[in-house]
């Protein structure tokens, strides 16, 4: 996750600053149940976390919990994809992480179709070509 992320989905920082939270690797930020279950929600900033018993975490800010309704609300943590290695990938091929597209008002959705459609051809189908020759 970036900058973006939060500005995306209409979230703001109730501690942190929201352009430099997921700017540098191994950052993350806490939903407020979790700050408040580790450190406390003034304190977390700052404070660091282990992740899967080897990865080092800096805490850079907190957002309120996600509504029930959210397709989030079951994570409580959002790192930085800065130096995420699987991030700085150039295949398009990879499942690991989700695309938003953010229409303007107004914006026709059929507009959208052949763009999406080209890029599938353009960036997908060479590489999966490379696998399945046709």
């Amino acid at each position: 996750m970036d900058a973006t992320f939060f500005e995306m989905f209409g979230l703001e920082l109730l501690v942190g600053d929201v352009q430099t939270a997921l700017k540098e690797p191994n950052t993350l930020v806490l939903t407020k149940t979790a700050a408040l279950k580790h450190f406390g929600l003034k304190k977390a900033v700052g404070q660091s976390l282990i992740l899967n018993n080897t990865d080092t975490y800096t805490v850079t800010g907190v957002i309120e919990d996600m509504p029930e309704r959210s397709f989030l609300r079951n994570h409580n943590v959002f790192m930085a994809m800065a130096g995420n290695e699987d991030a700085q990938n150039q295949e398009w091929t990879s499942h690991n992480f989700f695309t938003f597209i953010k229409l303007i008002p107004g914006a026709d959705i059929a507009n959208l179709q052949e763009p999406l459609q080209s890029m599938v051809g353009t960036y997908i189908m060479p590489y999966v070509q490379t696998f399945l020759p046709v």
